[in-house]
């Protein structure tokens, strides 16, 4: 591949850049490559196993008053969590912002161009986790799959100290 095409793209090539931002040619699309970002804990949060937490709650407490206000401590740390998130997505769009002044009155523009680029993800993500609140807040199916998923295991563990009451 030539150099030019490096610099320049090549829709045939995908260029990983050094900052874990993948460059997709011609097309001007960038994605994570690292796992590093904090979106990522809104992610491992989602992804965690509330269908064992419910049948671990239900076990201790077989109470549908404990099974509701566990499902609103969960909705409380997802908030919780997104607020943290945002505030530190705000905090690097701004260092972004900072960056890309002081590299551009230096005349260092390839660093604007790194930085506008973090900034442009940053804001991506800001936007991805704003509609990932909002489709929490009215219930929309692939978000609210974990109390969806505590509801099941809460009522297996009904069932299992059930069984166990009843032997």
């Amino acid at each position: 591949m030539s150099i030019f095409n490096r610099l320049f793209g090549n829709d045939k090539k995908n260029i990983l850049s050094n900052n874990g931002i993948l460059l997709q040619g011609n097309s001007q699309k960038i994605r994570a490559v690292s796992q590093n970002l904090p979106i990522d804990i809104i992610y491992d949060f989602l992804k965690q196993d509330f269908d064992e937490k419910g049948y671990i709650d239900a076990q201790r407490n077989p109470d549908i008053t404990n099974q509701n206000h566990n499902k609103e401590l969960i909705k409380a740390d997802f908030e919780i969590k997104v607020r943290e998130v945002l505030t530190e997505y705000y905090r690097l769009i701004q260092l972004a912002e900072t960056q890309i002044a002081l590299n551009t009155r230096s005349g260092n523009t390839f660093q604007v161009s790194v930085y506008d680029q973090k900034k442009q993800l940053y804001t991506d993500h800001v936007e991805r986790i704003n509609t990932m609140n909002d489709d929490f807040k009215a219930g929309k199916p692939e978000i609210i799959k974990v109390l969806t998923s505590y509801d099941s295991g809460f009522n297996r563990g009904i069932i299992y100290v059930s069984d166990n009451f009843n032997n």
